[in-house]
C-alpha cells in the first residue's frame, strides 16, 4: 500500500488554515515549518551581505532564556515555539518565503522598479531630457542615494509623516546627508522629523560644524549644539 503524502492546500497558510492543519496532521505541519525555515534562514544570511539594512534582511525574533532576552537571526526553532503560537508562527514564516523579496534577486529587482518609479516622480531639472538619456549614476534616485532614500522613507512612513514630504524632498535631504557615516545617519534616522524640517540648511549645518572641529563629526553634540 502507498504511504499516505499528506497534501498542502494554499489556504493553510494563512493564520486560520494553519490552526486547522495543526489539528489535521500536525506531524505534517511541523515537517513544513522546518523546510521553510531552512530556506528563510539561508535567505536571511546571504541577504545581510548586501541588504542588511531591508526589513528581510533584517528579519529576527525575540527570544527568553535564563539569561534575558536575545535577539536571534531569522525565524525560531519549532522547539521555541509553544503549541498555541505555532499557527502564527507558521503563517509569519510562509509570508516571508513565499514574498520575493526574502531574495537577494527579489531585492534586486525590488530596488530596480523602485527606483525608476521615483526617478519619474521626481522627473528631470532639463526638459529636453528624457530620464533613459540621462546616465544612472546621475538620474535623482541612484545606487549612492537609494539605501538611504528608502531608510528615510520607511521612517516617515512609520512616523506617519510620509504625506508632508514628496520623493523629492525626501532626495534633497538625502544627498545633503550623505557624507554621513552609517552610524550617524542611523541617528538621523532616530530623529527624522526633526531633520526633515530642516532640510533646507542641513547640510550647511553640518559643515558649519565640521569647520568649527577641525573636520571631525559627532552627531549627539551637533544635535545639541543646533537645538532643534
Amino acid at each position: 500500500m502507498a504511504k499516505f503524502e499528506f497534501k498542502f492546500k494554499p489556504s493553510y497558510y494563512t493564520t486560520s488554515g494553519a490552526e486547522t492543519l495543526q489539528r489535521k496532521d500536525l506531524s505534517a505541519m511541523r515537517k513544513e515549518y522546518t523546510r521553510m525555515r531552512d530556506v528563510a534562514q539561508k535567505r536571511v544570511q546571504r541577504l545581510q551581505k548586501d541588504y542588511d539594512w531591508t526589513t528581510s534582511g533584517k528579519q529576527s525574533y525575540k527570544l527568553e532564556t535564563a539569561e534575558g532576552t536575545v535577539t536571534k537571526m531569522g525565524f525560531p526553532k519549532l522547539s521555541e515555539i509553544s503549541p498555541e503560537n505555532l499557527p502564527k508562527a507558521f503563517r509569519e514564516l510562509a509570508s516571508f518565503v513565499k514574498w520575493s523579496g526574502s531574495t537577494r534577486t527579489g531585492q534586486q529587482s525590488m530596488q530596480e522598479k523602485t527606483t525608476a518609479t521615483l526617478n519619474k516622480a521626481i522627473g528631470t531639472k532639463d526638459e529636453k531630457k528624457k530620464m533613459e538619456d540621462i546616465p544612472e549614476d546621475e538620474r535623482p534616485v541612484n545606487k549612492a542615494n537609494y539605501q538611504r532614500i528608502i531608510q528615510v522613507m520607511n521612517e516617515t512612513r512609520r512616523l506617519k509623516i510620509s504625506s508632508i514630504y514628496g520623493s523629492d524632498t525626501i532626495k534633497d535631504f538625502v544627498d545633503k546627508t550623505l557624507s554621513l557615516s552609517k552610524d550617524d545617519f542611523d541617528k538621523v534616522l532616530d530623529n527624522m522629523s526633526k531633520f526633515l524640517d530642516h532640510t533646507a540648511t542641513v547640510d550647511a549645518d553640518i559643515e558649519a560644524y565640521r569647520g568649527e572641529h577641525e573636520g571631525e563629526f559627532d552627531m549627539d553634540d551637533f544635535l545639541e549644539k543646533v537645538g532643534w
